[in-house]
């Protein structure tokens, strides 16, 4: 039920159909989030009740729609990406306590949070990607947050993990930049 995980699902479906995502804000109206979880969701910390999660699919589902098409626009794309939230679960038990090491030796500065996700991503992107985008569209703090605290810090790389990401992979990004 966390917003950040529905949003990246509906995403996903949005992009089956050839649409653009959607804003977060969007989310919001959907799923009938008031005010105090809109803020929440902002920051990464809302989760959606059985009741909104369903009653906002339900807005979404097009009853014209042929099965078979919704089948593979919607069914397929939820399947992959609660597969991928399993996997994320378990890759996170694994690494939980590194990025606490981590955070801990940094004192949860973001200049080190950053130079550490800054070691996970490709060659091509890691110079173009700002800390001020680590801040808001990873960590969901404010872009020029000095600290971020743990629980935002795990939950940010948990929502961003990517299906090419290994624990060994990670923690060799864990190794070079604690050493």
């Amino acid at each position: 039920g966390k917003v950040a995980a529905v949003h990246a699902l509906l995403n996903a479906i949005a992009q089956s159909h050839n649409k653009p995502p959607l804003p977060p804000r969007a989310i919001g109206s959907i799923f009938g989030l008031d005010p105090g979880q809109r803020r929440s969701a902002e920051e990464g910390g809302t989760r959606l009740t059985l009741e909104q999660l369903t009653d906002g699919l339900k807005k979404m589902v097009n009853d014209r729609e042929p099965q078979d098409k919704f089948e593979q626009s919607v069914v397929v794309p939820m399947r992959s990406h609660t597969l991928r939230l399993a996997r994320t679960r378990d890759i996170m038990a694994e690494l939980t306590p590194r990025l606490t090491e981590l955070h801990q030796q940094v004192e949860g500065r973001t200049e080190g949070l950053f130079a550490f996700v800054r070691e996970l991503m490709p060659d091509d992107v890691r110079d173009s990607f700002p800390k001020a985008a680590f801040c808001t569209e990873l960590m969901h703090v404010g872009p020029t947050a000095a600290t971020i605290p743990l629980p935002r810090f795990l939950a940010g790389m948990e929502d961003n993990l990517d299906e090419d990401d290994t624990v060994e992979g990670i923690c060799a990004a864990l190794d070079k930049v604690m050493s």
